[in-house]
Order: C-alpha cells, then sequence, then structure tokens
C-alpha cells in the first residue's frame, strides 16, 4: 500500500511538472502589464537627462498565482536614457543600456545621474550575492557610445537638479509609445489585436493603464473617435467599487485626450 501510495504521488508530481513546462501562456495572463520607471535627472540647458526602465510583463494567474500570488513572466525589460526638452515637449530615447548579468537592480531611488563634460553617468546601486554593491555606466553625447570608465569619478556639484516625482510624470500618460522612442505594448498581447479584442481589454479593465492608453493611442491614430466614445459609454461598468474610481479618472483623462484630437 505504501508503494502504491509512493508510485501515485510520484505520478501526481510528474503530472505537475509536464503541466508547468508545457502549459506556458496558460499559468499567465494573456493581457500584458505596462511599467515605466524614471530616474532622478539633470537639467542641462533647456533639456533633462533621465534614465527610463520600461517593464512588459503578464501577471500570473490560476496555480501560478500559489503559494504567496506567484511571479509575473517577463515579455520585455529594457533601460535607457533619455533627453527630454519640457518647452516643445520633445522626447529623445539617446541610448538603451544594460546591466552585468546576474545584477538585480534596485529603485530609482538608489540612483543618481550626473553629466560632466559632455559624459552622461548614471550611477546604481545592486545587489550581487546578498552584497549591495554600486555599478557605473558612462555614455559620451557627442560620440553616441558608451565609455569604461576608471575609480574614482569625482562628480562637481550639480544644483540643477530634477526629482523622480518631476521625471515620471513626462511617462504619466503616454498614448503613442513610437513617438517617445519605445516599442508598442500592444504588440505583447497574446491574443488577436483586432479593434474587438482591443476594445474587449478596454471595456473589461485588462492589462493596466498604461496598456489601455497604448490601445486608445492606437485608436487616435486611426482617427477612430466614434469608436472610442462607444467604448467611453460603458467605460467603467465591468469595475468593482474599489476599482471605481480610478477607472472614472481613466476615462476623464480619455475623454480629455479625445477633446484634444478631434478637433
Amino acid at each position: 500500500m505504501v508503494r502504491q501510495q509512493v508510485i501515485r504521488n510520484l505520478k501526481y508530481l510528474i503530472y505537475i511538472i509536464f503541466f508547468i513546462l508545457f502549459s506556458g501562456c496558460a499559468l499567465f495572463e494573456k493581457v500584458p502589464n505596462v511599467n515605466l520607471g524614471t530616474s532622478r535627472g539633470v537639467l542641462v540647458n533647456s533639456s533633462i537627462f533621465f534614465a527610463v526602465r520600461y517593464h512588459i510583463f503578464y501577471a500570473p494567474k490560476g496555480i501560478a498565482r500559489f503559494p504567496d500570488g506567484g511571479r509575473v513572466q517577463d515579455a520585455l525589460k529594457k533601460y535607457y536614457f533619455y533627453r527630454y526638452m519640457p518647452e516643445d515637449k520633445v522626447y529623445e530615447n539617446i541610448a538603451e543600456f544594460s546591466l552585468s548579468e546576474g545584477q538585480r537592480f534596485l529603485s530609482f531611488k538608489h540612483s543618481r545621474i550626473y553629466i560632466k563634460k559632455n559624459i552622461l553617468y548614471f550611477k546604481y546601486s545592486y545587489y550581487d550575492k546578498l552584497i549591495k554593491k554600486e555599478g557605473m555606466v558612462a555614455f559620451d553625447l557627442n560620440r553616441k557610445l558608451f565609455i569604461k570608465i576608471l575609480p574614482p569619478i569625482i562628480f562637481p556639484k550639480q544644483l540643477r537638479k530634477v526629482s523622480i516625482t518631476e521625471t515620471a510624470k513626462y511617462f504619466k500618460r503616454i498614448f503613442n509609445y513610437s513617438e517617445v522612442g519605445l516599442p508598442d505594448p500592444i504588440a505583447y498581447i497574446r491574443t488577436s489585436k483586432s479593434d474587438r479584442k482591443l476594445v474587449n481589454v478596454l471595456q473589461m479593465g485588462d492589462g493596466n493603464r498604461n496598456l489601455r492608453f497604448a490601445i486608445i493611442g492606437r485608436f487616435l491614430k486611426e482617427k477612430k473617435y466614434d469608436l472610442i466614445s462607444k467604448v467611453l459609454e460603458d467605460y467603467t461598468s465591468s469595475a468593482s467599487l474599489s476599482e471605481k474610481y480610478f477607472r472614472e479618472e481613466e476615462k476623464k483623462i480619455i475623454i480629455e485626450t479625445l477633446q484634444r484630437y478631434s478637433k
């Protein structure tokens, strides 16, 4: 009896392993979430330089959410240097940079950015085998290339700093990702990208606000203003009581944006 029970448990374990390995997308949502994080910035002349973290991921569902909520499945995780010109509201994706393999990046709150003689320095903290360390990325703005640096680096005191709160505003309401030099998150939806499916994503509140704004942005670009108006009619009908306020706020932002585009 004991032997038979062990065999049954082993078969069950094998089944679970195969299910996890081969079910793939079944363990994760098909509609992704989109996160945009920014570092502190530095103001040089009339331009603000800062770093951006662009993360697209699928939330776990079903058995993948156990035991502690589960882990997300990354679709895209990239870091960029940006230049933003507030007067003209122009974004420039200067360059993509990466961290060394195995480095677990801490939040942008633990990073600093400097410019010295047209060299952009980004200093960040990370964990390596539970030990907190610091890394550095340097980019030559004139030659448009990354350079190696040798410590120690002495930075001048820069008074024209820009807070994370301020740089975050630049990426708070992005409706057209290609205009700001980022990959279109709609491409990462794991289902049909037809108008009908995208409308369903909006009405059901799938993904997160950044993704839904990208969908609205596509409809705006295609001048499907009537379609957006139709979506807005019952935009909050599927929202729970706890989500109602945020969905109403989201709807208001979309209405204001639609009015600007359709004039």
